[in-house]
Parts: C-alpha cells; structure tokens; sequence
C-alpha cells in the first residue's frame, strides 16, 4: 500500500541543477563495445527490456487497464502475452485510476479467466493504488520505499495523465520531455521496465503513422523506448496491436479481441480499420473544401507566405495541410509556387500566388516548385468540384473564402473530429524542409 508523503518532492529544476554539476567523460568506442557485451535482459520479447521505457495507447474506455492487468498476470507467472514470450518476473502496479476495492477485484477476476493459481502467483505482483493521492511522477521516487531493492522487472504505470504536475499540458513538448526523463530515471534506478498507460487523441486513428498515436506532444512517443498502439480492426469486434521498440527488430502487428475481462491473441490478419470509411466520394468533397481554404489564404500576387503562416491562416492541422498540398503538388497545370527564396533563411519554405508574370526575383527557379492551377486574384481559389457539391456540375469553380465557410456544414457530417483538430505543433516543425 501507499507509504506516507513525507520527503520533499523533487522537481525537474532540481534534476536540471544535479547534471549541470555532474561531469561526462567520453569514453572511446571499443570500451563501450567491451565494457557492455550483452543487451538488457528481455522482459517481454520483442517488446520490452530491463530500464526501458514503453507507452501502451488506446482509446478512452477500450479496456487498456485490463490489457495491462493481463501484462502483470503474464510476467509474473511467464505465461506468453498476445504471442509475445516473457520472462517471468516480479511487477509493481503503481495505479491512479482505480478504487483499490476496484483494482482487487480486477486482479482477481482476471487471474481466474486467465486460469492462473492466484495463491501461488499473488506475491509476484505489489501494487500501490493512488487515487485520492496528490503525487506526480516528480515526486513518486521520494514517496515509494524500497522499490529498488525488491528486484521488479517490470512497473506499471496506470495513466499517465494523473501523474502530470499541477500546470502541466500533456500538448507541451518540454514539459512531457521532463516527465519522461524522470521515468528514465526511475528506470534506471530501479533496474525495471516501465509501461506507462497513455489515451489516444479523439478521432479515427487508423489513417496516422504509428508513432502520431497517442494524445499530446510527439515527444511522448519519441522518448519512448517503445510505443504500443491499440487500434480497431477492420472487421468489428477485434482490434490491432502494433508496435514500434528501439533494441528490437520490428516486430509483427497481432490481431487481438477483448473479451471481457481478457484480451486474446486471435489468427486472423491485422489490418487497421480505415477510419474514413469506403466511401471516397465523400472524403473528395472534404478535400476539395480543404484544398480551398488553402488556396484562398494565399495572398495576393506577388507577395509570399511562410508555410507556418498559411497554415494557421487555413486553419488546418500540419497533417491535414502536408497531405492536401500533396495533392496539389500532383496538379500538372500548377501556377502556384512553394519555394526557398534567395537571401533568406534556407530552410524555411515559402508559398506565393502567379500571374502571367514569372516568380518574384527573390525565388530561386531552381527550387521552386509549382503548385496549383488556375489562380489569379486576391481572394480567389479554385476547386474541382464533386457533382453534388456546389452546382451539380463536375467542373473547375472559384469558390471565395465565404463561398467556402458556406460549403463547410454541409459536409461536418462526414468529417472525423481528429481531420479538424489544429494539432499543436511548433514553427519549426511546420516551417522546416
């Protein structure tokens, strides 16, 4: 159970205090080759090792608690998880979550589907429920006693947004940075994995990178030493796990089902449920109102804007944007142009309309490349349009800003939440080739 807050909770200005006075020495290569032979000590095959890190991301309510309580049980007997070998170990279930008369009753009840001796592996596994406790993951090393020495080889920790300090934005890169790094530490210390149970964003996810899973800053995924992703099926009922590691090689998506209060592995093929549907005749229309907020923010001939400045101004998360300019790219006829200029910041890329007349003499023509056809005028942008769109006409139209702002409730019907987010991201993440 919980111990006594007593000790003074660390804070990251603390940790940043402590390295700036420790001192690196660089140690050439072939003692680090010689001073460590072996990798980490597995913990789940494939997945997980001794002093690593993992996320396991899933949407609200879609059984991630179960699936880790499954995790625990697997681990502490050495029983296969999800058609992963594990070596049996000892685990310590560190939840913020659950009423401890929930999470027993949880433990039990899973033990028993799982057809596991509970008496005899019960004392493979601690737990510390936390809920109704204010401590963050700053302060969690200074109020848990004796983990080091109590040989755990795997620590959950069940979810990550309750162990956030006070103020903290799960969306803030830095701030997540820190978080992660006191999980390194506690790794570390602990000579024990840890997986650290995190939401996913709203919205269909089957059509994002495996990494772009997962609620907040992208420094959550890429701190990680490996992401585990629990996506829907595309046929109903089941769902995909996937995973990216850094010490393994990438192992194989597993088609899985959770069959209350289990998870099993299921041999089928894992395919990831495509979250816009099978209909490419309404994703058209929302591309093409897409394509027009783009092009009508352009501004007028002969004047430029910077990429991170078209896309506020179109109001459109960096995924959407990146993937429709895409397709604009893919036009024949462009007359738009994307571009470096000369003289200025070479990694930044700009955007600016043409007329009859050539690109300013600040574009470099030799890394310029066209856009769009067929835009003149301020104000202006062009479209093809789907049938029932506009005017029932399959025909090129120029549809202005209001024209656009018109079109855009009709087709709210057949957008998914997470095309419509403005993610997070910073100016150089949205302005840098």
């Amino acid at each position: 159970m919980l111990s006594q807050v007593t000790a003074e909770p660390m804070s990251p200005h603390t940790d940043a205090q402590a390295a700036a006075q420790t001192r690196f020495t660089p140690i050439p290569m072939g003692q680090l080759i010689d001073d460590h032979p072996r990798m980490r000590p597995v913990v789940v095959d494939g997945i997980l090792r001794r002093g690593e890190t993992a996320n396991i991301i899933a949407a609200a309510k879609a059984g991630k608690s179960h699936l880790v309580v499954g995790l625990a049980w697997s681990v502490a007997t050495g029983n296969p998880w999800l058609g992963h070998q594990v070596e049996q170990g000892r685990v310590l279930i560190i939840d913020n979550e659950l009423h401890p008369e929930t999470l027993g009753n949880r433990l039990h009840r899973i033990a028993t589907e799982m057809q596991i001796n509970y008496e005899e592996f019960a004392k493979n596994i601690d737990v510390v429920p936390l809920r109704g406790h204010d401590v963050d993951i700053h302060s969690l090393v200074s109020c848990l006693d004796g983990v080091d020495s109590r040989g755990y080889s795997l620590v959950i920790v069940d979810a990550l947004y309750r162990t956030l300090p006070q103020g903290t934005s799960e969306n803030d890169n830095a701030s997540m940075m820190a978080v992660y790094n006191r999980l390194d530490y506690c790794a570390r210390e602990w000579d024990t994995a840890i997986a650290v149970v995190h939401h996913a964003s709203k919205g269909g996810q089957g059509d994002k990178a495996l990494t772009d899973v997962g609620a907040g800053a992208g420094s959550i995924s890429r701190a990680a030493d490996t992401h585990i992703v629990i996506r829907p099926h595309e046929k109903d009922g089941l769902s995909v796990m996937e995973c990216v590691t850094r010490s393994f090689p990438p192992p194989s998506a597993v088609s899985i089902r959770f069959d209350w209060p289990i998870w099993h592995e299921v041999s089928t093929d894992a395919v990831v449920k495509n979250p816009r549907g099978n209909d490419p005749a309404k994703q058209a229309k929302k591309d093409a109102v897409t394509r027009a907020k783009i092009l009508a923010a352009l501004p007028p001939v002969g004047e430029e804007i910077q990429q991170v400045q078209l896309i506020e101004e179109a109001k459109l998360s960096e995924t959407v944007f990146r993937r429709i300019v895409m397709m604009i790219l893919d036009d024949n006829e462009a007359t738009v142009r994307r571009y470096t200029p000369k003289g200025k910041k070479r990694q930044l890329i700009y955007y600016s309309r043409v007329g009859d007349s050539e690109c300013n003499s600040e574009c470099n023509s030799d890394e310029k490349t066209e856009l769009h056809p067929r835009v003149s005028g301020p104000g202006s942008a062009y479209v093809i349009a789907e049938q029932e769109l506009l005017t029932g006409k399959s025909e090129v139209e120029s549809i202005s800003p209001e024209t656009v702002a018109n079109i855009e409730p009709v087709l709210d019907s057949h957008v998914d939440d997470e095309t419509n987010e403005t993610e997070p991201t910073t100016k150089r993440e949205r302005g840098v080739v």
